[in-house]
């Protein structure tokens, strides 16, 4: 007898067998005891995980001859069961959606349902159902509402959205789903020593990870193995049978990531190419190494996870944002990959990209750094030692001004030191006037932005003129709300006298006025004319800019 492969010896023939599919044949077990038996069902789902199985053991529950009437444990002894266990039963058409899809063979179908059977049912399963054509399925309604008594139909489809409602709306539709890998692992375990193979549970949970929910691709997998015949199966053979990139080789690229070190990455790429690894492969398997250290960094994996430490070690390093765009850099490389004739460059690419990339600051928490007046950022950092520049001697910034009711009185938050400015803002006649702007404006700003940075940024957009002995400074009806706050915050509205008196000297007075109808300024920054202000002044502060 020729050699049968694992997928076929150990195909379930019960529906005991069935592996992690028991909201399906739990039900149907039922159905069948209590005799409600309907005319059509839909099987749908992924592939390998147990469709079409599922569909003989039904037949053989509808026909087995051990009982006098359908039953739920089929004995796989009599010649019915044995008949269809083998295919040559004539009470069982399997029939291929993909090659039988036309008008014609539906008829024939329709032909072929009125010969009378051997057995009680006649059970017509027609595997990848979504493939008949619109004219097929079509001729094939009024049957299926209303077939011959003992007939029964099943279909199965990986792609259920094909398939038309009008064929749905007549079946009993059963989802089958992807099969958790400790069941997969089990799994393998036992059949590994029913062929008397030592198999480490490592290495049954890498073959059940990289199965991906389907029992059938685990058992090709494990029959290849078992073609070499080894002594004992380890992670480290499973990986060189399967022509599988080592987990560390993808943890040494996922520790070069933002070292600024691009040779580390390229350097381990390189060796795996050598080794005949294909560059999908890579992009693939670090996708889903970076995905599964997403999943960690969201506490939703398992601790007994394989290779949990390593996927938690990289979480631990790493921000969930730094991680989300990591993924979509990989992504997006790996379909680019895809569709290039030139993959290896572009894994190249990606590799010194991610070696050179900064962590990711969220918009908010630049927001929340200017309004607590810290400024003490790796950006921030890292911009001040290139230019080698002290910072500006300001006991303390205060908090933005906002333009929105919602953060009216965050003045408060934050009280600058006024006695030290106003020592600090005293004029002097040897000091260095003659290095501020003529323009009112610009020299008001000037002199207001080394005292309080982020209310001179914002109050660059509205008008400031000097009449006579007074500093008018006219805000729009927009800001009304900005006005009135410094109006009646003391110690913010000496500030603006403090920086009044050292542009244009102590005996000038300072306004806040109301003015209608201001012209709309415009955005400080035409090709990011979509980001709002304040969020582009942030970018400016901090030398930033927006990924994704």
């Amino acid at each position: 007898m020729s050699y049968l492969v694992l997928a076929r010896k150990w195909r379930p023939q019960t529906f005991d067998d069935v592996v992690g599919q028991e909201h399906i044949t739990r039900t149907l077990e039922r159905a069948i005891n209590k005799n409600r038996i309907a005319h059509a069902y839909l099987f749908t789902g992924p592939r390998g995980i147990g469709k079409t199985t599922t569909a003989r053991i039904l037949a053989k529950a509808l026909n087995c001859l051990d009982s006098d009437k359908p039953t739920s444990h089929p004995c796989n002894k009599c010649i019915s069961c044995i008949e269809i266990t083998d295919g040559r039963s004539t009470d069982v058409l399997e029939i291929d959606g993909a090659s039988h899809r036309g008008i014609d063979d539906a008829r024939e179908l329709q032909t072929n349902i009125q010969y009378a059977t051997s057995g009680r049912y006649k059970v017509i399963i027609i595997d990848e159902v979504h493939m008949l054509t619109k004219e097929a399925f079509n001729s094939l309604l009024k049957t299926l509402e209303e077939p011959p008594a003992n007939v029964v139909f099943v279909f199965a489809t990986t792609e259920p959205d094909q398939v038309p409602l009008t064929i749905i709306s007549r079946c009993q539709r059963f989802d089958f789903r992807r099969v958790s890998p400790k069941l997969i692992s089990r799994h393998i375990r036992k059949i590994a020593k029913n062929e008397n193979f030592d198999i480490t549970d490592d290495a049954a949970d890498f073959i059940a990870i990289r199965a991906d929910g389907a029992v059938r691709d685990s058992l090709s997998m494990l029959d290849q193995i078992f073609a070499s015949e080894p002594e004992q199966i380890d992670v480290e053979l499973v990986m060189s049978l399967l022509g599988v990139v080592p987990v560390q080789s993808f943890q040494r690229i996922a520790e070069s990531v933002g070292s600024k070190d691009p040779s580390l990455a390229l350097t381990e790429l390189a060796d795996l190419l050598e080794h005949g690894i294909d560059p999908l492969q890579i992009g693939k398997g670090l996708v889903e190494h970076f995905r599964n250290a997403l999943i960690a960094k969201s506490n939703a994996m398992d601790k007994d996870y394989p290779n949990y430490e390593l996927y938690a070690k990289i979480a631990s390093a790493r921000s969930l944002q730094d991680l989300l765009r990591i993924m979509r850099v990989l992504t997006d490389s790996y379909n680019r990959m895809r569709r290039s004739d030139t993959p290896r460059y572009i894994m190249e690419e990606t590799s010194i990209y991610l070696a050179l990339i900064d962590d990711v600051v969220d918009v908010s928490q630049l927001i929340q750094t200017v309004r607590s007046g810290d400024f003490d950022t790796p950006v921030h950092r890292e911009k001040v030692s290139q230019s080698q520049k002290p910072a500006p001697q300001v006991s303390k910034r205060a908090a933005p001004i906002s333009q929105t009711d919602e953060q009216k009185g965050i003045f408060n938050s934050q009280k600058p030191n006024i006695e030290k400015q106003r020592s600090a803002s005293i004029p002097d006649e040897s000091s260095d006037e003659e290095k501020l702007p003529d323009d009112p404006k610009e020299r008001f700003l000037t002199v207001l932005m080394s005292m309080h940075k982020a209310m001179a940024g914002l109050l660059k957009h509205i008008e400031i003129i000097l009449d006579d002995r007074r500093v008018l400074l006219k805000f729009p009806e927009s800001m009304e709300t900005v006005r009135e706050e410094l109006m009646v915050n003391s110690e913010q509205f000496k500030l603006l006298k403090q920086s009044a008196w050292k542009a244009f000297g102590p005996d000038v007075e300072i306004d806040l006025v109301r003015e209608k109808n201001v012209p709309q300024k415009k955005p400080l920054n035409k090709e990011n004319s979509n980001i709002p202000e304040q969020v582009e002044e942030i970018l400016n502060i901090f030398d930033a800019k927006l990924e994704g």
